[in-house]
């Protein structure tokens, strides 16, 4: 259906134990039945919710979002290649994307930042590529969900390391009018292990 009003979306590549807020990878299943065993008016379900979600939904209710959707526990897996298809679309009403990047740490200094954001795990997937490069807004976070700069403020920098234009991530050229041969050259640069995670990104 129809969302009444903008939302934040979260973004991140599998995280094993690289950040404090990580305890298991929350699933579909899991988050269904916190929501089947609590009330509407249930102000404990959040506490209820993994330490890495209730982390995400502060940060977002921060900055004044009162909806916001996970894929990693939005996606029934049974359902899941239908599912998968139907990301972009997500992504491409949503807000703002709040992208962890686990191996960031705020401690660091700027330029060990930087280099720690753009060697992650994150920039060397297929399908991060609609989540960097469909939403209006991307948002970097450190393993601390501290906040490392945004799509447009990394633009130089991202450009460097990807090779995708700074007039795509800034959203001066629209996706569209890219050929297909510089959206392929940039997929080339990525690993995926699961097929619909590739066609994810080339339907997009």
């Amino acid at each position: 259906g129809s969302v009444p009003e903008p939302y934040a979306i979260f973004s991140h590549a599998p995280l094993g134990d690289q950040t404090s807020y990580y305890t298991h990878e929350p699933t579909y299943e899991h988050i269904l039945q916190i929501q089947e065993s609590s009330s509407p008016s249930d102000a404990s379900i959040m506490s209820r919710l993994p330490p890495l979600i209730q982390r995400f939904c502060h940060i977002a209710h921060e900055d004044g979002f009162r909806l916001a959707w996970i894929g990693l526990c939005c996606i029934d897996d049974e359902a899941r290649t239908e599912q998968v298809y139907a990301r972009y679309s997500w992504y491409l009403h949503a807000g703002t994307c709040y992208v962890l990047i686990p191996e960031a740490r705020s401690t660091s200094s700027p330029s060990e930042r930087t280099a720690q954001l753009l060697g992650s795990q994150w920039f060397s997937l297929t399908r991060t590529l609609q989540e960097l490069l469909v939403p209006g807004e991307v948002r970097f976070l450190s393993s601390d969900f501290e906040f490392l700069g945004s799509r447009q403020s990394l633009a130089q920098d991202i450009e460097k390391w990807t090779g995708i234009d700074s007039d795509v991530l800034t959203l001066r050229t629209q996706l569209e009018d890219v050929p297909v041969s510089h959206k392929m050259s940039w997929a080339s640069l990525r690993t995926e292990s699961k097929e619909e995670d590739m066609a994810y990104w080339l339907m997009g």
